[in-house]
């Protein structure tokens, strides 16, 4: 922030899931939209959006797969 006024940032998860009636595993991503970060932003609630947003979208992925996904490890 000494350098940029503003910047622009996201957040992007990957897990690792297991396919319980296959016995494979995948590696899923789930992101969210940019926002614009200044001096005056609040850090804690940009990283709660972002985590209710990825969440969110983990849930979803779940619901879709009827349950059969499992989430087994975060990828570093």
């Amino acid at each position: 922030m000494e350098k940029h006024i503003l910047i622009k940032c996201n957040m992007e998860l990957f897990g690792l899931y297991f396919l319980i009636d296959e016995g494979n595993r995948e590696t899923k991503s789930f992101n969210t939209a940019f926002q614009i970060v200044c001096k005056s932003s609040s850090i804690d609630e940009i990283y709660d959006n972002f985590a209710s947003t990825i969440f969110e979208k983990a849930g979803d992925f779940l619901e879709r797969k009827s349950g059969m996904l499992y989430f087994d490890n975060i990828v570093t």
